[in-house]
């Protein structure tokens, strides 16, 4: 997980992910999340060029503001959130990477 956070990240809400897709913006990896009301998360992973698998996957805000998705038991994915706006949101991965993801309303 991602220790020593500092204090621009910005907690989860539910309200920014229930109802909504979110697709990271690369030209190579293909990750797409719907995040669905009873914790579910509808995923999409793979490489643009390559082999994808569609999991149904499970999601949560942890007590430190994190949003972990989940494979059972395990974190798959972690996100802390830096900053965002309706349509767009920068995060930070697990690994400490920086990831833009795009948001919209799902259909």
């Amino acid at each position: 997980m991602l220790s020593g956070c500092s204090k621009s990240v910005r907690s989860w809400d539910p309200t920014e992910l229930i109802g909504y897709q979110y697709v990271l913006d690369d030209r190579k990896v293909l990750q797409t999340f719907l995040f669905l009301a009873d914790s579910n998360v509808i995923a999409n992973i793979g490489e643009t060029d390559g082999v994808m698998a569609f999991p149904l996957l499970k999601w949560e805000i942890t007590t430190n503001g994190l949003l972990s998705i989940l494979d059972g038991e395990e974190a798959a994915f972690s996100f802390s959130k830096i900053s965002g706006n309706p349509e767009k949101v920068l995060v930070r991965s697990a690994s400490g990477e920086k990831q833009v993801w795009l948001r919209s309303r799902a259909r």
